[in-house]
């Protein structure tokens, strides 16, 4: 294989050794790079240096071996059928798990707080809709109206035992007095 000579010389050094260079035909395909040995007659050394593409017909060359060499040099219906069934063993995959996990929820109706509300929210968009058009109609400004109402719940509590009851009692007791602290620790 033929590389760039002058590229070479100036790799290995000196330009009475370059006269002198002689490569291999062994070459070793990288990613991007071919590796190819070179033998200086000066010493007897070896040394892989890689050999760039200059030419953009090599670097399509090799990626199209790339990209046959994944495909296994399939048709293009070939890959589309393997694609296809992949995407159906992994569909029947998920419906497996899915019919061995028995922790989904079965038969239980869904939603059911959203559709009540959905129900009735509908309705009130449809009426504020008419409301907002006879008001267009007529020209009249808009006057905007808020109410508010907060609602809270009573808590139902079970009555209390009679030690709790004792403890509420000793302990309101005692805070009527307050914090008293010995005099020599000057908290008074």
């Amino acid at each position: 294989m033929s590389g760039c000579f002058n590229h070479l010389r100036r790799t290995i050094g000196s330009s009475a050794g370059c006269k002198r260079i002689s490569v291999t035909t062994t070459t070793a395909l990288s990613s991007n790079l071919i590796a190819a040995p070179i033998t200086s007659s000066l010493d007897a050394s070896t040394t892989t240096l890689p050999i760039r593409h200059f030419a953009a017909a090599a670097a399509k060359k090799s990626k199209s071996v790339k990209s046959d060499g994944d495909q296994n040099g399939l048709s293009y219906r070939a890959r589309k059928e393997v694609a296809k069934q992949k995407r159906r063993d992994t569909y029947n995959r998920q419906q497996e798990r899915l019919e061995r996990i028995k922790t989904r929820r079965d038969d239980s109706p869904k939603d059911v707080k959203k559709n009540l509300f959905r129900s009735w929210w509908d309705k009130e968009m449809i009426y504020h809709d008419v409301l907002l058009r006879k008001a267009k109609k007529e020209n009249k400004p808009w006057r905007i109206r808020v109410a508010a109402m907060v609602e809270r719940l009573p808590v139902v509590t079970p009555d209390m035992e009679p030690w709790e009851r004792e403890y509420i009692d000793l302990r309101d007791y005692l805070w009527t007095y307050g914090k008293e602290y010995p005099e020599e620790t000057g908290f008074m």
